[in-house]
């Protein structure tokens, strides 16, 4: 839907996506509450996952479970696809310039709406890749932020899926490291989320400064500047 709204009236993916969150919360707290709901849990929660449906543990004691492997490798399919298939590269062209890509005779409503139903075909699969190897039931009842995260980490990737990895890592750490230091150094959670804000705002202003936009802005300014100072006398 998002991808179908971006060809037919050109809103923003990124905005219907996340508005489109709360409609997908709510169906599927309806699945959940007619449908799967356990009547003993005491809360609305879905049946136990049986055991053959749950991930395995790669290191005792720790959460590391069999959906880090499943990850890196979509990471590096995903880098395939991208920088190795025409697909990818056409893919790559629509979301530059979705304009120069129908100059071009690509069919740029068609490959946005499939690059969008893939993306969400792969957010699908994190969450239940999420549920099954963290959870022994579905117990959401609220977003749980995923979204957002998934975004700075592609903002901070630079849209790699090769350095998806090293990113998620790095907001991994500080999202832990800041609680670790709440807990035990008593450092107020506001500081903590300022700081997160920052990363997240310089990460989001050097994609900005990168785009096409800007760098046109900033040549047209340094040739008025250019010009202006030829205008005075040495």
């Amino acid at each position: 839907m998002p991808g179908w709204l971006k060809v037919r009236y050109g809103t923003s993916e990124l905005v219907t996506s996340l508005m489109l969150n709360y409609a997908a919360l709510f169906l599927g707290l309806y699945i959940v509450n007619y449908l799967l709901r356990d009547p003993n849990a005491g809360a609305m929660m879905s049946y136990r996952l049986p055991p053959e449906g749950s991930l395995t543990r790669l290191l005792a004691g720790t959460h590391i479970h069999a959906g880090l492997p499943v990850g890196l490798i979509a990471c590096m399919l995903g880098s395939l696809y991208l920088f190795r298939t025409r697909w990818g590269y056409e893919a790559r062209i629509v979301g530059a310039n979705a304009a120069f890509a129908r100059n071009l005779g690509l069919p740029t409503a068609g490959i946005a709406i499939t690059v969008q139903a893939l993306g969400g075909l792969i957010a699908a699969a994190g969450g239940a890749i999420e549920i099954q190897g963290m959870y022994n039931r579905f117990a959401w009842t609220d977003l749980p932020g995923m979204g957002w995260n998934g975004l700075v980490v592609a903002i901070l990737a630079g849209n790699n899926p090769l350095l998806v990895p090293p990113a998620a890592f790095a907001l991994a750490f500080l999202e832990v490291g800041g609680k670790l230091l709440a807990l035990n150094f008593a450092v107020p959670l506001e500081v903590i989320g300022l700081i997160k804000a920052l990363v997240i705002l310089f990460s989001t202003a050097s994609l900005g400064l990168r785009s096409s936009g800007w760098q046109a802005f900033l040549a047209r300014r340094r040739q008025r500047f250019a010009r202006f100072s030829e205008k005075i006398p040495s």
